[in-house]
């Protein structure tokens, strides 16, 4: 539920108030026919198709929701007559506000491969690509806010694959050196670009990375394997084998999920690895499957793919993480080139410090509902919904808190 918090203080009296909208959790599906599909993550309905205005061929990827719930970060570009482009949209309004140029075609600038956003989304960091002719391989950083590119280091390697710490203070990179196969991970400062230290000895792509940010999963063919993020050894008896080729992996604190084979889904216990449930989407008619989210908040996993009968479709499925159970398949689109999953924020609540409320209203603007607080001596924060406030999805709901300034 996106929150806006308004303050604004007049004669020793402050006034706050916060602004949402009740049930945002939804899916947003880039397509390769150049939109956004945007399904509610409840119940898989297409509610609104977002279309990437003037460019031609966008192929919008690397989808990114940012931390409050209120921006899509899209980027552009899959065909090479074509700028690059970085886009924000309004996820409420589901409308453009802003873009700049990563790319640019008319200045003979190569496209640049997404590697990964910081945890804040206000970075993006693209990989460093074979470059035969000088050797130079440019790590690249993006600024979302200031629309440039920020930062760069030469890391003399074409890099694979890219995950980030949770905080955000390391950058974990996978490829190999320009002009042979060896396998490299370097292991880079987050502010100064510098190698904190690097290794040849694990190989295969940097799949998924824990929420505590100890260990990361990297995966092979059909295996994979736990490596301890700050010795960047193999954890002992670590190793999965799989029945069919991994294509991605998620995990929280309780689930690894394994997206593999032609349209599979294999979803493990971590605490002692053992298969939970295996999915086959093509019972349901599936070609194949090409992408997914998973939502670790509420246990959803979100996978895109495609369907060839009776004709070319995009499909999504939204699969309980905990059950194993298909809570819907639907048609989106024609084949996704990204997927990502917008949660649900908490409650609808307000906290104001160094505020002494003597009144706070909550308002449902959508049903007239409207519900009064009686604040407790010291309280800062209250919540609607605990207080007896209906919301539905779709609902626009807004607090206003009054009193002195402490």
């Amino acid at each position: 539920m996106l929150k806006r918090l308004v303050i604004g203080i007049a004669l020793g009296v402050l006034l706050a108030s916060t602004c949402a909208t009740a049930g945002s959790a939804k899916i947003y599906v880039g397509n390769f026919d150049d939109n956004i599909y945007v399904h509610d993550l409840s119940t898989g309905m297409e509610e609104a198709v977002i279309e990437i205005a003037d460019h031609n061929n966008p192929s919008p990827y690397g989808l990114f929701i940012t931390p409050p719930g209120d921006e899509l970060f899209i980027i552009t570009a899959a065909g090479w007559a074509m700028d690059q482009e970085f886009i924000v949209y309004d996820t409420v309004q589901n409308t453009e506000k802003r873009r700049g140029i990563i790319s640019r075609t008319s200045a003979r600038e190569r496209k640049l491969r997404f590697g990964e956003y910081s945890p804040d989304g206000g970075k993006i960091y693209f990989l460093p690509q074979r470059v035969v002719r000088s050797g130079f391989t440019p790590f690249q950083v993006f600024d979302t806010n200031l629309m440039i590119m920020t930062d760069q280091t030469d890391l003399s390697f074409d890099g694979r694959s890219m995950l980030t710490s949770p905080d955000g203070s390391r950058l974990y990179l996978k490829g190999r050196l320009w002009n042979s196969v060896d396998i490299i991970t370097k292991v880079l400062d987050a502010d100064t670009l510098e190698v904190i230290v690097e290794t040849d000895v694990i190989n295969g792509s940097l799949g998924a990375m824990s929420p505590a940010g100890d260990y990361m999963v990297v995966y092979y063919r059909e295996q994979l394997k736990f490596v301890d993020t700050e010795t960047l050894q193999v954890l002992p008896g670590s190793e999965v084998t799989v029945n069919g080729w991994i294509k991605s992996v998620s995990i929280d604190d309780n689930h690894m999920v394994v997206m593999r084979g032609i349209a599979s889904v294999d979803i493990y216990d971590l605490e002692d690895l053992s298969l939970l449930f295996s999915i086959d989407l093509t019972s349901l008619g599936w070609y194949t499957t090409l992408v997914a989210d998973y939502d670790e908040k509420s246990g959803k996993l979100s996978v895109g793919g495609f369907s060839m009968s009776p004709s070319v479709s995009g499909r999504v499925a939204t699969i309980d993480v905990a059950t194993g159970n298909i809570e819907y398949d639907v048609v989106s689109g024609y084949i996704p080139s990204n997927i990502v999953i917008k949660p649900s924020a908490d409650g609808l609540s307000l906290l104001v410090k160094r505020l002494v409320a003597d009144s706070v209203q909550c308002t449902n603007n959508t049903t007239g509902q409207v519900v009064y607080i009686s604040p407790a001596a010291g309280e800062q924060g209250w919540d609607c919904e605990s207080h007896g406030l209906l919301v539905a999805p779709g609902d626009s709901v807004s607090m206003t808190a009054s009193g002195t300034v402490d």
